[in-house]
């Protein structure tokens, strides 16, 4: 141990460093060999303890470090937490990240629990503390990271729908892991879990619905972190799904310029036929309706011994609009 003192200059280099990085916040175990016939030497080493306890000596730091953070209650704007007293310490100081947000900010407490306020419903926060003893504070205790309660989702409206399904979208929950989408029972005034968002998704479908039926939604933020919370539900949406699409099951041309084309009946308020030279029905198409309780139909072409390409879909009548199912599947017809 003679050279000790020899090595002062890049000890305090070291020290410097590894003090900048952070590194001698967490607390450390030194191991000191020991072998028969050591030289006698001394040397000053700061916040070592006098322990004989083996090989083996703890810094004091490590006997101040703050134990137990525990969080014992939440809510939207506040998050509480105790832990164990150290001895001798006079104050605690806490430090309190946003990592929803990148923020940083402190409080200073004397006892060993404190509650944080004002803080932003459904934001994650890490917490750890530290204690002060003699003048000097310790190492910090190991972060707890916990999330406020999550908020009500806000922007709740209907993004998209067919015959079998209703896609939402809503406002992000900043903070939030992900949302439920509840199916809102009208009758028995109940909600039903339909749908896991996971993540930053603000938009969500939900399947296998039927046709033409009237459904109600609402969508909750949660949050996972010791356990999942989840928020209010949104304001309900309302919607209906389109009608079905139906099928063609034959089309025909019974005559000179004629075709006949035949369908499974589906609920609407009427359908709506298509008829074309092209495949694509971009060009030389010609349309027209039919009442809801037809299941067939005639119609004249305006040429003979030529291709027609046919196709339909449903429609329903809201207000002033007519709302149209997908098409169905093509049907080619040589007409006489």
């Amino acid at each position: 141990m003679a050279n000790v003192q020899a090595a002062a200059s890049e000890s305090v280099t070291t020290y410097n460093a590894y003090k900048s990085a952070k590194i001698l916040d967490t607390a450390k175990t030194f191991i000191i060999p020991v072998y028969s016939g050591m030289p006698a030497s001394t040397a000053n080493v700061n916040h070592i303890s006098t322990s004989t306890s083996g090989s083996t000596t703890t810094t004091t730091a490590a006997k101040n470090r703050v134990t137990g953070l525990t969080l014992t209650g939440r809510t939207q704007t506040n998050l509480t937490y105790k832990w164990n007293k150290v001895s001798g310490a006079t104050k605690y100081y806490i430090d309190i990240t946003n990592k929803t947000k990148g923020t940083n900010f402190s409080k200073t407490v004397t006892g060993t629990s404190a509650t944080l306020h004002n803080l932003t419903d459904t934001e994650e926060y890490a917490v750890r503390v530290r204690a002060y003893v003699k003048g000097k504070y310790g190492p910090y205790s190991a972060y707890n990271i916990k999330h406020c309660l999550p908020g009500k989702v806000s922007g709740a409206k209907v993004k998209s729908r067919s015959a079998a399904s209703v896609a939402l979208q809503w406002s992000k929950k900043a903070g939030a892991d992900g949302y439920y989408i509840y199916r809102y029972d009208t009758k028995s005034k109940k909600t039903t879990k339909v749908a896991t968002i996971k993540g930053n998704k603000t938009t969500g479908t939900v399947s296998k619905l039927k046709a033409n039926t009237a459904y109600t939604f609402q969508v909750a933020a949660y949050t996972t972190d010791s356990s999942t919370k989840t928020g209010a539900k949104s304001s309900k949406v309302s919607t209906k799904t389109l009608t079905a699409t139906p099928k063609i099951s034959s089309a025909t041309s019974p005559k000179s310029k004629k075709i006949t084309i035949k369908w499974g009946k589906v609920a609407c308020s009427g359908y709506q036929v298509q008829y074309s030279t092209t495949k694509n029905f971009k060009q030389n198409f010609l349309d027209f309706t039919v009442k809801n309780s037809a299941t067939s139909k005639t119609f004249s072409t305006y040429r003979a011994k030529t291709t027609y390409y046919v196709r339909m879909r449903s429609y329903r009548t809201e207000g002033k609009k007519k709302v149209y199912s997908a098409w169905s599947a093509t049907k080619a017809v040589k007409v006489k």
